[in-house]
């Protein structure tokens, strides 16, 4: 069974985190009294051009609901640490941002850093070892754009 676990000493949201389908969710919206579960496909306007935007009516919306649990594809993927770095400074993000899917230790210093809250792991020994990468790492992501929490220095919960 996943545990999730906070980057801060605020507990994490324990509410139902239900899968969209993106075309259907903009249609008829789901109770903002749940969380989402989001891929990153899920950001982009529908387009066939090899540069696709963000989808700034998508954005609008997802931005109401307390909780967003953005999954992860694979483990090289990087494209969440923009995303989420977007929905916190350019969008005012004020909810949950929770990272999910094959994570690695080496990321949870920059998880941090690009806006996410939590993480879902699948089980105590992970986030033990996420903890200590913590407490390790000190390098900075987008380091001249993080506002708060580029002067963190102590350790997390």
């Amino acid at each position: 069974m996943p545990i999730i676990k906070s980057f801060s000493k605020n507990s994490t949201l324990e509410i139902d985190v239900l899968p969209i389908d993106r075309q259907s969710f903009l249609e008829s919206p789901l109770p903002l009294s749940c969380g989402l579960a989001l891929h990153i496909d899920d950001f982009w306007e529908n387009s066939d051009q090899k540069i696709k935007k963000i989808d700034e009516t998508w954005i609008q919306k997802i931005v109401l609901y307390p909780l967003l649990s953005l999954k992860f594809q694979k483990f090289q993927d990087g494209r969440f640490y923009s995303i989420a770095h977007l929905l916190k400074q350019q969008y005012h993000y004020a909810g949950e941002l929770r990272a999910t899917g094959p994570l690695h230790a080496t990321q949870a210093h920059f998880l941090y850093e690009a806006g996410f809250d939590s993480i879902e792991l699948e089980d105590e020994n992970t986030w033990v070892v996420f903890e200590k990468m913590m407490n390790i790492v000190r390098n900075r992501y987008q380091y001249h754009q993080l506002g708060q929490r580029q002067d963190r220095s102590t350790k997390i919960d």
